[in-house]
């Protein structure tokens, strides 16, 4: 007798693999994303912390923006607007740069980082 057509075992096996498969890719996916969008957020942090310098070697001292439009207006930046809104805070002779998360994902907050008057930094770091 020839048989022609699949058994529900073997039906049940395939669609298990499958949902195991689709599991760790998804979990993949998330987290490539997330370093991808904490990736931009320190990105552009370093890019302010570079413009700061400059501003001040120029200027003698650091400036402060508010957003992203006042970042790109007073340090002659193109700071992007998407999913991070920015604010540079002085502290004394520091200056604080944060980028904060306002896109959709929740497990996303934020990136800062000090610039010291003496030109040193701390890494940028991200919750």
């Amino acid at each position: 007798m020839r048989r022609s057509a699949f058994s529900i075992l073997e039906v049940m096996v395939v669609a298990i693999v499958l949902a195991i498969l689709s599991t760790v890719a998804i979990s993949y996916y998330q987290q490539a994303y997330q370093n991808t969008v904490f990736g931009q957020g320190e990105d552009i942090v370093e890019l302010i912390t570079s413009a700061q310098r400059s501003y001040r070697f120029e200027a003698g001292s650091y400036t402060t923006c508010a957003n992203a439009d006042d970042c790109s207006t007073k340090l002659h930046l193109d700071v992007p607007v998407g999913d991070w809104s920015y604010a540079v805070t002085t502290s004394g002779t520091s200056v604080v740069i944060t980028a904060t998360y306002t896109g959709a994902r929740s497990d996303v907050n934020s990136c800062s980082r000090t610039l010291n008057a003496d030109g040193t930094r701390t890494s940028v770091s991200c919750n």
